[in-house]
């Protein structure tokens, strides 16, 4: 007993030792993370590194995005059938920028043949495709700094085992590499803003004249603070466009349209919306978090529209707290963006729900706080006046519990993860003209991607 005792204040007095020095540990997270194992072929090419440069004293950084994650790159950049190493590390000598080493194969393993300084303290991403020659691939690298979402690229050529710069230094926010004309030879298109300079654009990089460089610049929003997503997708059955859906300074989301025209072998970016007629012109910005998609499967993409007037019944911009909107999907007719979809979406549980086009501007949605299920209620001058209720839906976590009572004649509508999304028609309802069926509501619903 003695002894249990002596042990039990042992445990307490290291606890405590530990609680009382917390505020003087530091914790570095780069520190913490365990770099990945090396395989055998990366520990022979670090080796060869360690000798050329003298130390092993380096730190070896890894691209933060695309397809090549690690800080040894093994690839055929001069397509003589074999692989050369490119390997980034931080020589740690203070504030410096990673550097770029080459590594050729040999009968007696790894050399070192190339090393150059980068323009940022970290990788961003690494690509490989054909900007400058149909016959050989450019290597195209992206720098940032810790703590800067402005990042750098430039354009390598692999000549003669070493890397030669084939553009400019360009910054940028996010980037997209495409074909966009179809001849094998890739474009870049870089978007970039600035809410201090009041300035965002959409800079499109291109081969021409023997001579890879900006070939055109269109201005966007000023208020644009992050792009949330940059897609290809076609606009119409024979326009392909880049979809560009941002966030606001203001916390509202907005879309622009990007289509490239070629002349007399120049490539040239131009804003879709900003081509129309003044009267065909239309307002992509809106309140709800909700991004461009093919949400009826033709292949083409369709754009979220909330107009001025999207605030469902019983709600209005003079209301405190939490309002509710509809929106539509608009897709391209060919001269002008054409309603395709109106309905309501929740953007927290993730689903959107299609109105018959019975319940427009009848119909509102009543939230439901404790349990974030929404109802779906024919507005009668107050929204307490909630007796008419048509549809309610609502999502459940699986892994908690909770009463089976509660939805015991709930029916699910479909599952994602941990989440079942269910759906109750009320069976008193007065007016059948606006009654739906479990049918009809399956096909209306859709979790969002």
């Amino acid at each position: 007993m003695r002894a249990i005792k002596i042990l039990i204040m042992l445990v307490m007095f290291i606890c405590a030792l530990l609680l009382s020095s917390c505020s003087h540990m530091e914790f570095n997270a780069e520190n913490l993370m365990i770099p990945p194992t090396l395989t055998a072929e990366q520990n022979k090419i670090r080796d060869a590194l360690f000798d050329a440069l003298g130390t092993s004293n380096v730190k070896f950084k890894y691209p933060k995005s695309g397809k090549y994650r690690s800080a040894f790159v093994l690839y055929d950049m001069d397509g003589d059938g074999k692989d050369e190493a490119m390997v980034f590390y931080d020589p740690q000598l203070g504030d410096s920028n990673v550097r770029v080493n080459i590594l050729n194969q040999t009968d007696t393993g790894w050399v070192s043949t190339y090393d150059i300084g980068g323009k940022g303290s970290n990788i961003e991403s690494i690509d490989f495709c054909k900007m400058t020659s149909v016959d050989t691939e450019d290597i195209v690298i992206a720098w940032n700094q810790p703590g800067n979402k402005d990042k750098t690229i430039t354009v390598f050529a692999y000549q003669d085992e070493q890397l030669v710069q084939q553009s400019s230094e360009w910054g940028y926010n996010e980037k997209l590499l495409y074909d966009f004309n179809k001849d094998g030879m890739i474009e870049l298109l870089l978007l970039r803003s600035n809410l201090v300079s009041g300035e965002a654009s959409a800079r499109l990089v291109s081969y021409s004249n023997d001579e890879l460089k900006s070939s055109s610049s269109i201005p966007l929003n000023s208020s644009i603070s992050s792009f949330e997503r940059v897609q290809i997708g076609m606009l119409d059955g024979i326009t392909e466009a880049v979809f560009i859906d941002s966030l606001l300074e203001s916390g509202d989301y907005i879309t622009d349209i990007l289509k490239c025209e070629f002349n007399s072998g120049r490539s040239k970016m131009l804003n879709v919306l900003e081509q129309l007629p003044i009267d065909k012109q239309i307002s992509t910005q809106r309140k709800l978090k909700v991004y461009c998609e093919d949400i009826n499967q033709d292949g083409k993409i369709e754009v979220p529209y909330m107009p001025a007037s999207s605030y469902l019944p019983g709600y209005d911009d003079s209301m405190d707290g939490d309002k509710m909107y509809s929106v539509q999907y608009v897709g391209w007719s060919g001269t002008d963006f054409k309603p395709l979809w109106y309905g309501v979406i929740n953007v927290d549980a993730g689903y959107r729900f299609e109105y018959p086009e019975e319940w427009v501007d009848i119909v509102t949605v009543k939230r439901q706080m404790a349990t974030d299920e929404w109802s779906f209620i024919v507005y009668d001058q107050s929204l307490d006046n909630d007796f008419q209720q048509l549809l309610r839906l609502r999502t459940n976590n699986k892994s908690q519990m909770k009463d089976k009572f509660e939805t015991e004649n709930y029916r699910i509508l479909g599952e994602r993860g941990i989440y079942e999304y269910l759906a109750i028609i009320p069976s008193d309802l007065e007016d059948k003209n606006l009654q739906i069926s479990y049918e009809e509501v399956s096909k209306r619903f859709t979790i969002l991607p």
